[in-house]
């Protein structure tokens, strides 16, 4: 019997077998998952933190409907307040006017008479008369006058009805910005009320325009008397003797056929603001003496 041999083989491990098509495509689903998942995420977390910034830097809703109720507030308070401060300032000047009319008058019917020092008012010196203006509060009145208003005080209540005017007129910019001066009139050392002059005349004559190039002097005399507010009395007096310049500057140009009519009357004006700057210029050139306190 003849035994035939198989030939000799050494095993192998078996040949691995392919990728299963139905896990590879669950493998891929699980990959496009996730990425989707990180995202949203992200896309979440940028929304909300953009929302977040956008809600600090937005006011509150409670917050916005109330800004313009809270403008309007503080609107209405300061008009209210100027309203108070201009009504406040009426009263103060009409108080000062009747204790400033009363005490020149006291004065007068005492004949107050200098002393021997020069006042402790310096008076501002007079160089130019502005018409309507002059160097310090002045008021001229003759013997016997007793209606005696306050320079100083008149002013005042013309800003006090300028207000008022703003305040009618709605124009409440305006009424603020007087009632301010007025209120810093009412406590502020450096813009109260300073000095008045009274100039009581016992003679005086105007001067007369007599030709075209000459014109007749005037003159005037009578006591001057200075009163001080923050003293509330009379502090100084004097005896007061002005007249008008030799010459007075004048020039006139006619600009119309008819314009030679006011000549007259302009001149006549420019001699009266001579004669006024003369008077300023006596009362400040130390007409002026200390009246010791009763």
């Amino acid at each position: 019997m003849k035994v035939v041999s198989t030939p000799y083989r050494t095993a192998a491990p078996p040949e691995p077998e392919g990728p299963d098509e139905a896990d590879a495509y669950e493998a891929l689903l699980r990959v496009r998952a996730s990425r989707a998942r990180r995202i949203a995420t992200t896309i979440c977390g940028t929304l909300a933190a953009l929302s977040v910034i956008a809600l600090i830097e937005s006011p509150s809703p409670r917050i916005r409907p109330r800004a313009p109720e809270l403008v309007d507030s503080r609107a209405a308070a300061a008009l209210s307040n100027a309203r108070d401060t201009i009504a406040s300032a009426r009263d103060f000047a009409e108080r000062e006017q009747a204790r400033f009319a009363a005490t020149i008058n006291a004065a007068l019917d005492a004949s107050v008479a200098p002393g021997g020092r020069p006042c402790a008012v310096v008076l501002p010196e007079v160089n130019r008369l502005v018409r309507g203006q002059r160097a310090f509060p002045l008021l001229i009145v003759e013997t016997g006058d007793r209606d005696l208003p306050s320079p100083s005080v008149a002013n005042m209540l013309a800003d006090v009805n300028r207000a008022d005017e703003h305040l009618a007129a709605g124009r409440t910019a305006e009424a603020i910005f007087y009632a301010n001066g007025l209120a810093a009139r009412m406590t502020n050392p450096a813009a109260r009320l300073r000095y008045d002059v009274v100039l009581v005349t016992t003679s005086m004559k105007h001067p007369e325009r007599t030709t075209p190039r000459s014109f007749e002097p005037g003159e005037l005399t009578g006591r001057a008397y200075l009163y001080d507010f923050d003293e509330r009395r009379v502090t100084c007096a004097g005896d007061v003797h002005a007249t008008s310049s030799r010459e007075v500057a004048y020039s006139y140009a006619p600009t119309s056929p008819h314009a030679a009519m006011d000549e007259g009357p302009r001149l006549t004006a420019s001699l009266e603001e001579d004669l006024e700057r003369q008077i300023q210029r006596a009362i400040s050139h130390g007409a002026l003496l200390d009246v010791a306190p009763r």
